[in-house]
């Protein structure tokens, strides 16, 4: 939305949906997950598979990955 022009910035994202700032740019990092994963998470069709697999798990996941980039 804000690449389209549809909204200005994630702080209007995050008012027209109910969400503060800090919600919104978690969920948009949840984009910078490897493709691969992306691809894997997509795949699961398991309802207890999925849930083994939830949103603050993989932000930890990234936030981990990102770290371990920032050390090399």
């Amino acid at each position: 939305m804000v690449d389209d022009g549809a909204v200005r910035s994630m702080s209007e994202i995050a008012r027209n949906e109910g969400l503060t700032t800090a919600r919104v740019t978690q969920i948009m990092n949840l984009l910078k997950l490897p493709a691969e994963v992306k691809e894997f998470l997509v795949g699961l069709d398991d309802p207890r598979e999925i849930m083994k697999y939830s949103e603050r798990r993989l932000r930890n996941s990234l936030k981990s990955k990102i770290n371990d980039q920032r050390t090399q």
